[in-house]
């Protein structure tokens, strides 16, 4: 998900039409929306452990902030833009299904 952010919300911050930057931003957020619907394997280190990477050239933090049930506090720092947040991920498991549920941004 945050592969195409410095793109998309780089060129959101440079343009000055508002209608533009509005559309930019929805159409990151939506492309969001679609590849976290599936995790493959969520960050679950163990508590306190941080990851740290460069995308796109921007610098991009993560830190398990709970184990039970797991939630990851993450930064990009791009060029115009800082995007923050948390991601919590649920998972039921019953008889013969399972049930995952996603939540943060």
């Amino acid at each position: 998900t945050m592969l195409y952010a410095p793109q998309i919300l780089n060129k959101s911050a440079a343009t000055t039409d508002y209608m533009e930057q509005f559309r930019l931003v929805i159409a990151y957020f939506s492309a969001t929306l679609l590849v976290d619907t599936y995790p493959e394997k969520p960050f679950n280190p163990i508590l306190g452990e941080t990851f740290q990477c460069l995308i796109g050239g921007c610098p991009y933090y993560a830190e398990q902030i709970s184990h039970h049930p797991p939630i990851c506090a993450y930064e990009l720092l791009g060029k115009n833009f800082r995007l923050w947040g948390t991601k919590e991920f649920h998972a039921k498991l019953s008889g013969n299904s399972m049930k995952t549920k996603y939540y943060g941004y």
